[in-house]
């Protein structure tokens, strides 16, 4: 049997129960309905009609690429509420963006304020974003989203040559230089790379310095690291001369990006130190001791 009842007390309304103690106390679950599936072109969308029955929850369905919600939620013309929430759920393979506070003047009111006044990139099937109407910014704002978590999306560069310097000026390290388009308004990047240096005439009293490089923000530095290179074995008598080894690492440095613009971050190195030899990364003629690599977690 389905019971129900309602009482009002000081502007307090219960549902099943009739001693409310907010506003609107729900003694039990509540459900928010879901309305017609949205069809959306690919590209830019604006003006979304809604229809005449205002829900709260919409799939979308029909964009067979990459597609754009820019103003948008006009029900039958219609203000939108104060508080009004409104879930969308994107069903399609394509990635879903929502646009920063765009579009034609208007149609100011139903624009939509994004997290960080970015777009917000939505790249997974079935992810979501909820939005609610704020009447006093006479706009949607993004309450929240689900989308993959961060690393699920991995773009990562592993060199195969040999490659080496013997400047004390910064210069591109070869194979280091990832283009990509992110989901997220933060990245995190990992660097790894080691090798030797030439320690002919002299032992080597060097160091080894390299630093990230985000060539879309107009080549901004974004971390650096520095090996020593002094562990070496050097035997005047009988003439021996080594390599010494070295080995630098940045790990998981937290990186700003505009979601859904393409971005370009590389690194580059340089030696630095007392005598003037050659930094070596020798993956391919020496593999057992060599290595770079760099990647992006989104």
């Amino acid at each position: 049997m389905l019971i129900f009842s309602a009482s009002i007390t000081f502007a307090q309304v219960g549902i099943n129960t009739t001693d409310p103690e907010t506003t609107l106390d729900v003694n039990g679950s509540f459900s928010l309905r879901e309305g017609p599936a949205l069809t959306l072109n690919n590209g830019n969308n604006t003006n979304i009609d809604l229809g005449t029955t205002k829900y709260s929850k919409y799939r979308i369905i029909g964009p067979t690429s990459d597609f754009n919600i820019l103003t948008f939620l006009t029900p039958n013309g219609e203000s939108a509420a104060d508080g009004q929430l409104l879930t969308l759920i994107n069903t399609t393979d394509h990635t879903m963006t929502i646009v920063h506070n765009q579009g034609s003047n208007a149609n100011t009111q139903r624009r939509i304020y994004c997290p960080g006044e970015t777009n917000l990139v939505l790249s997974s099937k079935n992810g979501s974003v909820t939005l609610q109407y704020n009447e006093s910014e006479s706009r949607w704002m993004v309450n929240s989203y689900a989308d993959r978590n961060y690393g699920t999306n991995i773009v990562s560069v592993k060199a195969t040559s040999d490659t080496s310097t013997n400047s004390n000026s910064f210069s591109d390290m070869n194979g280091m230089t990832i283009t990509f388009t992110p989901s997220h308004s933060i990245v995190y990047v990992t660097f790894s790379a080691s090798g030797h240096m030439d320690t002919n005439p002299l032992p080597a009293a060097s160091h080894a310095t390299f630093r990230l490089i985000n060539v879309t923000a107009s080549n901004r530095v974004e971390a650096g690291a520095t090996t020593l290179a002094t562990d070496y074995d050097y035997d005047d008598m009988f003439g021996e001369i080594s390599a010494v080894s070295w080995n630098a690492n940045i790990s998981m440095f937290p990186v700003s990006v505009t979601p859904g613009v393409t971005n370009t971050l590389k690194v580059q190195w340089l030696r630095d130190g007392i005598f003037p030899t050659t930094l070596r990364c020798n993956v391919n003629s020496l593999p057992d001791v060599s290595h770079r690599s760099l990647t992006i977690f989104d």
